[in-house]
C-alpha cells in the first residue's frame, strides 16, 4: 500500500483525465456524431434515421458551440496532465520524479510509467501531444473569432487522440491496481443524458413546419427520405 500523499496526488491526476474524457466526448459528439458513433457507440434506442439525426446535431448552433467549448477545455486539461512543466502540479511526471527521489514513501513499481514517459517526453512536432500542445498555446493567445481557423489547421484525428487517451488510460489501471482500487472510468452515464436531447430535437424536426427547418431537410435529403422520416414514429 502507499502513503496518503501519493494516492493524494494520483487521484488527482484521475480526476483530470476523467474531466478530459468527457470534454472530448462531448467534443467529438458534437462536431462529428457519425465519427463519434462509429468508433465509440451510441445507447440509441429509438429507430433513428441517424444520417438525418447527425445532421440535425451538426446543424445544432447550441451543439456546436457546446462541442468547441469542450474541445479548448480538453486540451487545456488533458496537456496539464502531460506535462513535462514543473509548474504543472498534478502531472504524471511530477508524480513520477516525486516517486522515483523518494519524496513520496511507496512501494510502487515505477515500469507502469514507462510508456507514458515516452509520450511526454517525445520531442517530434507532429505528435498528437506536440500537436495539443501548440492548440493550448493558440487558445490562450488568441480570440473565439481564431478558434476554427486554429482548430481545423492543427487538430489530429479522433482516432489519434483517443489513442493517447487509450495510453493514459491503461497507465492509470496499472498504477491504481497496485494498490488494488479501482476508480470510475466510464462516462457513458454522461453521454446518455445528450441521447434524451437528442430524441426531443429529432422529434421536433419530425413534426416542425417551420420553413427554415423544411428547407435545411430537402436540400440534403430526398423527398422519399423526408416523408418516411416524418411519418415514422420513434
Amino acid at each position: 500500500m502507499n502513503n496518503d500523499q501519493s494516492l493524494e496526488h494520483l487521484d488527482n491526476i484521475h480526476l483530470m483525465y476523467y474531466k478530459s474524457k468527457i470534454y472530448l466526448a462531448e467534443s467529438h459528439l458534437m462536431t462529428s456524431p457519425k465519427s463519434y458513433h462509429d468508433k465509440l457507440g451510441l445507447d440509441l434506442k429509438a429507430d433513428y434515421d441517424l444520417d438525418i439525426l447527425f445532421f440535425i446535431i451538426k446543424k445544432s448552433l447550441v451543439y456546436n458551440q457546446l462541442g468547441n467549448r469542450s474541445w479548448m477545455l480538453y486540451v487545456i486539461e488533458i496537456t496539464k496532465i502531460l506535462s513535462s512543466s514543473k509548474s504543472d502540479k498534478f502531472s504524471i511526471m511530477k508524480l513520477y520524479k516525486k516517486l522515483k527521489n523518494k519524496e513520496y514513501k511507496n512501494s510502487y513499481n515505477l515500469q507502469c510509467f514507462d510508456e507514458i514517459k515516452a509520450i511526454i517526453e517525445d520531442e517530434n512536432k507532429e505528435s498528437v501531444l506536440s500537436k495539443l500542445k501548440v492548440l493550448r498555446d493558440q487558445f490562450y493567445a488568441h480570440s473565439d473569432e481564431d478558434f476554427n481557423k486554429i482548430t481545423h489547421e492543427l487538430f489530429p484525428t479522433y482516432a489519434e487522440i483517443w489513442d493517447l487517451m487509450d495510453k493514459v488510460e491503461k497507465f492509470l489501471r496499472a498504477i491504481y491496481s497496485q494498490d488494488i482500487k479501482e476508480p470510475m472510468f466510464s462516462i457513458d452515464h454522461i453521454i446518455n443524458r445528450y441521447i434524451f436531447d437528442f430524441k426531443r430535437i429529432y422529434r421536433y424536426y419530425q413534426i416542425a413546419e417551420d420553413h427554415g427547418v423544411q428547407y435545411s431537410l430537402y436540400s440534403n435529403f430526398s423527398k422519399e427520405r423526408i416523408e418516411i422520416f416524418r411519418t415514422k414514429k420513434l
